[in-house]
């Protein structure tokens, strides 16, 4: 992969020239909330989406630091690792396994206990991020829970030809080399985008080198369109582990596991056919992709796994009328099949699961300003483990209502059933296959848009049967293993807004309160009715600025706080103390000179001591420590 940043180069050849700063735009925006092209305006349910303006403005660097800044959306690092956990509406540890990572539709979340490839993305080959939160489950199936996040890479168009190329420095040897460009004819397009990333880090032990290369190839008529997907991606990492609490005062940056070590190469296929007849929209899906990784962990300790999926997810959208309303029908099947091949010093796992399901989406227009949404999935899963096998038939369903009260205000209300799956990781050492997690959820809000800014609010509630959790060793020897709990809960509160204050500054705020409960029930013979589930912050907010000084320099900040949260083991909620809350600021300044742009971003900028994920151990507490102040500084050179 070393001739990854030498392939996007081959698609581009043209004059200079220089890109403005980009600027908030109100426009209507194209999303997929319903596997299928449409206007945010007539998504049934409050979607978000992050565009590729909001990302060239954000201080964020990786995609988990992006979505961090939206309300709702919370991240963790507890590994060392770049692929920091995501949790929407709180769900504590297992956030990564009730949040449903898509790539252009196509699953990007594993079977494993382990976050998606976010590194893995080129953060240049994004076009937009769209977040459905508490939503998803009826067209996409599992794990959709706390909500879901699809990632949409840039799509080549016709007669389109650009192109960059970037280099950059900073703190803790850090550097990165991106290049891509996209290229297009009448008929035929190409994208493609490629990064080396590497860098010492802040902690010892946590060197990191990484490659990713994205490409988009596509055909297109009158009514016809063929897309072929592809990426690859090699990675190489040090691995620090966890800090204890007097090492946190005496040597945070350290490690004691200085030979630990994880590698992973990984690739993806997608093939994409779609053709209009009429009123009538047909596409299809045929992916694959695969996961390699090795890790070694001292003393003698090492493990290999290998994972594939292929899929196949055909779907038609159709438009028709019933009883006099306009109404726009989706109906598909998503098939896939999963491989799963586990090594270690002591022993093999072999695992597979194969999901077939069936879903509809109808949305009717009772009016002008009225629209109501039903979707329906049937799904069957066939999960096997060793010599252990299951056969499971969860449901999903939803009903949403928005309507328009008036230009640019809408409220929405919805009502809906998801479920979750046990991971491999999860089934181990079980004498049974857990029961599927299943979920009851409702939501209402309201979407305002104005003039030069947008506002949203939506209260939600999320009640939860069998959630699939971990016991510790300490509690179920010699192991620990993981069980469905009683009844839990989450709940909350989330209120976002952004604002055109002046023709160069724009502002946005966002608060969420969440609550996160056991509603009865015992925890290791501890009754913990109404306690709190630990790693769900209470209280969490982002506020941000993007000064636009000159036509072509821009200033932009932010600053996120978290609050106070239980340690992660402490479902009783007895040790006595909480994390620490933190707020953390970035900053990121940008300056264009002809086809060049210069940019430096500070993160941390107050040199906040914190972390994301401790967990405890008796009377004291281990950690991830968080790198302090960092500075990059990078060169970009466009051309068109």
């Amino acid at each position: 992969m070393k001739s990854l940043l030498a392939l996007p180069l081959l698609a581009i050849a043209a004059p200079l020239y220089a890109e403005e700063i980009p600027t908030y735009t109100a426009d209507e925006i194209v999303v997929t909330a319903t596997r299928f092209l449409s206007q945010s305006q007539t998504s049934p349910f409050g979607i978000q989406v992050i565009t590729r303006e909001d990302i060239a403005r954000s201080t964020a660097t990786t995609i988990p630091e992006l979505l961090s800044h939206f309300a709702g959306v919370k991240t963790r690092s507890n590994s060392g690792s770049p692929d920091a956990q995501i949790d929407m509406r709180g769900f504590g540890i297992t956030g990564g396994q009730n949040t449903l990572v898509l790539l252009d539709g196509q699953r990007l979340s594993e079977i494993e206990l382990v976050s998606p490839k976010w590194s893995a993305i080129p953060m240049d080959s994004i076009e937009r991020i769209e977040i459905l939160r508490s939503s998803g489950a009826v067209l996409y199936g599992g794990g959709a829970t706390g909500g879901t996040i699809n990632i949409i890479t840039k799509m080549p168009k016709p007669d389109q030809r650009e192109g960059f190329v970037s280099a950059g420095y900073g703190t803790y040897n850090t550097s990165e080399l991106r290049a891509g460009g996209l290229i297009g004819s009448d008929n035929l397009s190409l994208a493609l985008h490629a990064n080396r990333y590497d860098s010492d880090n802040y902690r010892k032990n946590n060197e990191i080198a990484q490659e990713n290369i994205e490409g988009d190839f596509r055909f297109t008529t009158e009514n016809t369109q063929w897309a072929l997907k592809f990426g690859a991606d090699d990675q190489s990492l040090r691995l620090p582990g966890a800090r204890t609490e007097s090492q946190l005062q005496s040597d945070r940056r350290g490690t004691a596991t200085p030979n630990d070590w994880s590698t992973r190469t990984g690739g993806h296929l997608n093939l994409n056919g779609s053709t209009r007849i009429g009123d009538a929209e047909l596409t299809a899906d045929l992916s694959y992709r695969e996961r390699n990784a090795k890790a070694s962990y001292a003393p003698g300790y090492s493990i290999e796994t290998k994972v594939n999926v292929a899929a196949f997810n055909p779907r038609l959208k159709l438009g028709h009328t019933l009883l006099g309303q306009r109404n726009d029908l989706v109906l598909g099947l998503d098939l896939d099949d999963w491989d799963y091949n586990s090594k270690n010093t002591y022993s093999t796992s072999l695992a597979s699961q194969k999901n077939q399901a069936f879903y509809f989406q109808n949305q009717t227009m009772l009016s002008t300003a009225t629209r109501i949404t039903l979707g329906g999935r049937l799904h069957q899963v066939e999960s096997s483990v060793g010599t252990i096998s299951q056969t499971k038939s969860p449901r999903a369903f939803e009903l949403g209502l928005r309507h328009e009260l008036s230009q640019g205000l809408a409220l929405f209300a919805k009502l809906d059933q998801s479920f979750r799956i046990a991971t491999v990781d999860e089934n181990q050492f079980q004498i049974s296959l857990l029961e599927p997690q299943t979920s009851h959820d409702r939501e209402i809000g309201f979407e305002k848009r104005l003039a030069a800014g947008a506002l949203r609010a939506s209260l939600y509630q999320i009640r939860l049967n069998n959630e699939i959790a971990y016991l510790p060793s300490t509690l179920v020897p010699p192991f620990g293993a993981n069980i469905n709990l009683p009844p839990t809960q989450r709940q909350g509160l989330e209120l976002a807004a952004n604002w055109r204050a002046t023709d160069t500054l724009d502002v946005f705020a966002n608060y969420t309160y969440a609550e996160a409960t056991f509603r009865e029930g015992t925890y290791n013979g501890t009754d913990v009715t109404g306690k709190n589930v630990p790693l769900v912050p209470r209280h969490a907010m982002n506020l941000g600025a993007s000064w636009r000084i000159a036509p072509t320099t821009n200033l932009g900040a932010d600053a996120q706080y978290i609050g106070e949260q239980y340690f992660d083991n402490d479902q009783a909620n007895t040790f006595g103390r909480k994390m620490s809350s933190y707020t953390v600021v970035n900053a990121r300044l940008a300056h264009d000179v002809g086809p060049w742009r210069l940019a430096a971003t500070v993160k941390n900028l107050f040199n906040e001591k914190y972390f994301s994920y401790a967990i405890k151990s008796g009377t004291t507490f281990s950690a991830y420590p968080a790198p302090d102040r960092t500075l990059f500084m990078s060169a970009e050179y466009r051309f068109k």
